[in-house]
């Protein structure tokens, strides 16, 4: 099972989530599988469902931005790259 937004996402999977501003930092192709849910509101579920199941018609296609920051082949070479620099400095 996926354990974060963003292995959800890559599954196919649409996250439902309360706002927060990390959010707003996921790339276009994976924010777009994100339904903002208002606990506050009596029908949240609800809503959150039908919005989801609209979002599962189309399968999940990463971006290019998407793949560079989660790809763990990418992302682990940025890590290694920000590791070198920090050393060095």
């Amino acid at each position: 099972f996926p354990v974060t937004i963003d292995e959800a996402i890559f599954s196919g999977a649409v996250a439902l989530c309360v706002y927060h501003p990390y959010i707003d930092e996921l790339p276009i192709s994976m924010r777009s599988r994100v339904v903002i849910v208002d606990l506050d509101h009596p029908s949240w579920l609800e809503n959150a469902l039908q919005e989801a199941t609209k979002l599962l018609k189309n399968s999940f296609v990463a971006c290019s931005e998407s793949l560079i920051n989660y790809d763990q082949m990418h992302s682990m070479r940025r890590v290694i790259c920000f590791a070198k620099e920090f050393i060095n400095e």
